[in-house]
């Protein structure tokens, strides 16, 4: 196996002309943008493993055969999941990856804040509060404008003032009194860990504007076959991460697939999936992964490793989640719907050039890549994003959730209703095809 790695990127600051790093420079570790190394990140993660439940992190890399870093961290009784998945170019990235996961995901269990109690009703046409019709709400809730639910405070940072989500967006506390009440879809969407406070924001809004890209492309190819060709052309791609990656899937016997799923939004998001159509690795499946990030050499790599994490995760069936019914029919290339699956990718064109695909200009510092990202949401007429802090001094590892009405939640999943930026493309379809 060793024999077919390719060698991966040292770290290397943005900007050839950058000083040494300060405590908010870019420094791109390969395939990542962070501030410290993750060697750093673990150090400090380290300290706190036994009070947030950490028991194990373990190397499951080796229970496939593609050798891209993944690891695997466990804190038992956790009150969403207890198995985190991390995966990176390197080990320590893999690492630190999971662990911040975890991390994060302890933090909105224990410290999402109480708040106050207001109707949807108050809320709807009170500035204060986040308009609840923008917001992700559960299919099977019964939108009572009298009904009452609880709002903890946040700040918008656009704006700087201070603005009300609901507690049932942000808690993950998942005991089932509490879940059977809930109205609004309880995600970990948003909720993100870093180095600073500033890394931590930018990842929580990559992972938001990939979600609502991500679903509103899979709704226009899924329920409006309207979706025009996005197939990126891998071939083209040069990037030193990203092009290890691909020549890795392939050494291995897989299949790669690529797509660039930006809508409407200026920033770069991809679709990776990875599969074996000629059987032959051991578990033949298809597996998913999607990216986000300023930079499209960013994104990719995180869709790669992200499908290949999805891929081991599989694999290990470790995870909380994970049920019979995937197994069975869901991810499998080996039965009809597989089969007819590749047989529609084969003719499919790969027209879209990667070096092509916009980005952000060079920055120097995850401030100035965070400031572009907002800007990209104003232009889109995305007007406020909510920040609730999470972050506890005695851990000192920023943590943050992040909301931001109307932005779409993920396609497909359980509780997914399309919001109002989906709709608006559903109602266009119906007003086409009634003409």
């Amino acid at each position: 196996m060793s024999a077919r790695r390719s060698a991966l990127p040292g770290a290397r600051c943005l900007h050839d002309s950058c000083p040494s790093p300060g405590p908010t420079a870019a420094i791109d570790l390969g395939g990542t943008i962070r501030t410290v190394g993750a060697e750093v990140t673990l150090s400090r993660a380290r300290r706190i493993l036994h009070d947030v439940g950490i028991t194990r992190i373990g190397n499951v890399t080796g229970l496939d055969h593609v050798g891209v870093p993944t690891w695997m961290v466990v804190r038992p009784l956790a009150r969403s999941l207890t198995v985190s998945q991390g995966k990176g170019l390197t080990h320590p990235l893999a690492q630190a990856s999971g662990v911040m996961e975890s991390i994060e995901l302890y933090h909105a269990e224990h410290f999402v804040p109480r708040g106050r109690v207001a109707t949807l009703r108050k809320a709807a046409g009170d500035a204060r509060y986040a308009n609840p019709l923008l917001l992700p709400i559960r299919p099977e809730a019964a939108l009572d404008a009298d009904a009452c639910t609880e709002w903890v405070e946040g700040t918008d940072i656009l704006s700087g003032t201070v603005r009300c989500v609901p507690r049932d967006c942000l808690s993950l506390e998942s005991l089932s009194g509490r879940r059977r009440s809930r109205m609004f879809v309880a995600s970990s969407n948003g909720l993100a860990s870093g180095n600073t406070r500033s890394e931590a924001l930018l990842h929580a809004l990559c992972e938001l504007v990939e979600r609502d890209q991500s679903s509103l492309w899979l709704v226009r190819k899924r329920l409006l076959s309207a979706a025009p060709d996005s197939r990126l052309c891998l071939d083209g791609v040069s990037d030193e991460s990203c092009r290890s990656l691909i020549d890795r899937c392939v050494a291995a016997g897989l299949r790669i697939a690529a797509w660039h799923v930006t809508q409407s939004l200026t920033v770069p998001c991809f679709m990776v999936k990875v599969f074996d159509s000629e059987r032959r690795t051991f578990y033949p499946q298809r597996a998913s992964g999607f990216g986000c990030h300023p930079y499209r050499r960013i994104a990719l790599a995180r869709a790669i490793t992200e499908a290949l994490q999805s891929r081991l995760t599989h694999i290990a069936g470790a995870r909380d989640d994970l049920y019979w019914s995937r197994y069975r029919r869901a991810i499998r290339v080996d039965n009809d719907a597989g089969e007819r699956w590749v047989s529609a990718l084969e003719a499919e064109p790969e027209g879209i050039d990667f070096e092509a695909v916009p980005e952000a200009p060079l920055l120097r510092s995850i401030e100035d890549l965070l400031e572009w990202l907002l800007r990209a949401l104003a232009r889109e007429g995305l007007s406020q994003v909510i920040v609730v802090d999470l972050t506890q001094d005695d851990f000192g590892i920023p943590v943050v959730h992040v909301t931001v009405p109307g932005l779409e939640g993920l396609f497909g999943r359980p509780g997914y209703t399309p919001g109002p930026r989906a709709q608006r493309l559903l109602a266009w379809r119906v007003c086409r095809s009634s003409q």
